[in-house]
């Protein structure tokens, strides 16, 4: 029979409970994340502010336990009770690892130099390995009889990680193909450059695994799927012109505007150079006793780039004496 004092007691359990739940609600957000912020990496934050809630839930599922067991009124149900309590704890469980999950992998996997493709792929691989623990523990707090079942899914699951992690070049592959062949940034028939390499060729083929190129030497090379996705594509064929930039180093004692006609006259001298947009010039940089100018001039002939540029360097040769010359390409 419950007496007032167990009820008092029960209650009082419940008040204690509650009022721990929220200082450590007040202590994590006020004083522990403060501590957190200050460091250099983010996953603390992360975890801070993922366990912040369940952490919350599961004090207050406690105290509710405690009191309940105190006032002793379910009797043989409290098994059922207690089953009840563990499925919650083990949902928060399963959800606090799959949102740490979520945010770490990323992050570790921008420090050890991992591509996107792969890291997304084992994120995936671990939230769904997760996600299948979390359904097994449940079965089991609710009495059902796995049997084999278990070994049978660990070893599949396994079998599934070691795939991810030994194959993840491949998969990585195929989804960067995947990925180029929906966008299509480049096609099959394009010029493109690939930099910071400075790769310029024509595109012969995409497939699951490689893209090959075609260089402006003859060689024909096969760049990763996922090598050609981490780096900027320039594609030349889909641009109506194309920036050519050199720089020209004079003496401070030169007349200015006679060296910038000589490479306005270099530039109209130099066959696929565009006459509209006209070259121009402009001084980019004025250093002790010498000054930087530095010649624009466009070319709609994006194939012939790099012999409209050796052109225009000879033609600039003729007309200086003994330039210091350096060249860029912007598209």
């Amino acid at each position: 029979m419950v007496t007032i004092v167990d009820l008092l007691y029960s209650a009082l359990i419940i008040v204690i409970a509650l009022a721990v739940a929220v200082l450590s609600w007040i202590v994590i957000k006020r004083y522990v994340s403060q501590i957190a912020a200050k460091t250099e990496t983010k996953i603390d934050d992360i975890i801070i502010s993922v366990v912040r809630f369940p952490l919350f839930i599961s004090i207050l599922l406690a105290g509710f336990n405690i009191a309940v067991r105190r006032l002793g009124i379910l009797g043989e149900y409290l098994v059922y009770f207690d089953a009840s309590f563990y499925a919650v704890w083990t949902v928060i469980a399963g959800y606090v690892v799959y949102k740490v999950i979520d945010y770490a992998v990323p992050t570790l996997a921008e420090r050890a130099e991992i591509p996107k493709t792969p890291a997304e792929i084992i994120r995936k691989v671990l939230k769904w390995v997760i996600v299948a623990a979390t359904l097994l523990v449940l079965l089991g707090v609710f009495g059902v009889n796995l049997g084999g079942v278990i070994s049978i899914v660990m070893i599949v699951l396994g079998t599934l990680i070691f795939l991810a992690f030994a194959s993840w070049s491949i998969m990585a592959n195929i989804v960067a193909a995947i990925v180029l062949m929906i966008w299509r940034p480049i096609e099959v028939g394009d010029y493109i450059e690939l930099s910071p390499d400075n790769i310029l060729g024509r595109v012969e083929d995409i497939n699951l695994m490689f893209t090959r190129m075609r260089l402006k030497t003859g060689d024909v090379i096969n760049i990763p799927n996922t090598m050609i996705m981490q780096k900027y594509i320039k594609n030349l064929s889909k641009s109506p012109r194309l920036l050519i930039q050199l720089t020209y180093t004079a003496s401070s004692g030169e007349d200015p505007e006679k060296v910038g006609r000589k490479l306005l006259e270099a530039a109209e001298a130099t066959p696929g150079i565009l006459k509209n947009p006209k070259p121009f010039y402009r001084i980019k940089e004025i250093g002790n006793g010498s000054v930087v100018y530095e010649l624009n001039a466009y070319t709609s002939k994006v194939h012939e780039a790099d012999e409209i540029t050796s052109m225009l360097r000879l033609n600039i040769l003729k007309n200086m004496q003994q330039p210091l010359l350096r060249e860029s390409k912007e598209g």
